[in-house]
């Protein structure tokens, strides 16, 4: 993660999982503490920038215990990497505005995309 501040100063931090994860949700329990880490100063801010390094695609083999607790593949197995593959058909299909997360979800009504008529 890199801030970069009205002042052209500029501050960066980065974690590393533990092991890989499949799903997004794997990385959000770490996005508080890298901004309490780079955000020091009382400065406004004019750039975050978040980058996700050593990338791989996954290979086919399946856990023998697909823990519900999240051990494997990040924050819910198998079931969490069907979620968000049938997410990503759906912003597919309908545009990325078509389905949010619960925590992803815009913050004001008014950036919202129109409810479709039922």
């Amino acid at each position: 993660m890199r801030l970069r501040y009205t002042d052209h100063g500029e501050a960066e931090r980065s974690v590393t999982l533990p092991e890989p994860a499949a799903v997004e949700t794997a990385f959000f329990p770490h996005l508080d503490a890298l901004l309490d880490g780079a955000w020091k100063r009382r400065v406004r801010l004019r750039a975050v920038e978040w980058r996700a390094a050593r990338l791989y695609r996954p290979v086919g083999q399946l856990e023998l215990f697909d823990t519900p607790g999240g051990a494997n593949l990040g924050l819910g197995g198998q079931s969490a990497v069907r979620l968000a593959a049938a997410l990503d058909r759906i912003r597919g299909a309908y545009g990325e505005g078509a389905i949010w997360r619960g925590g992803s979800a815009p913050l004001s009504a008014a950036s919202r995309p129109p409810s479709p008529a039922t």
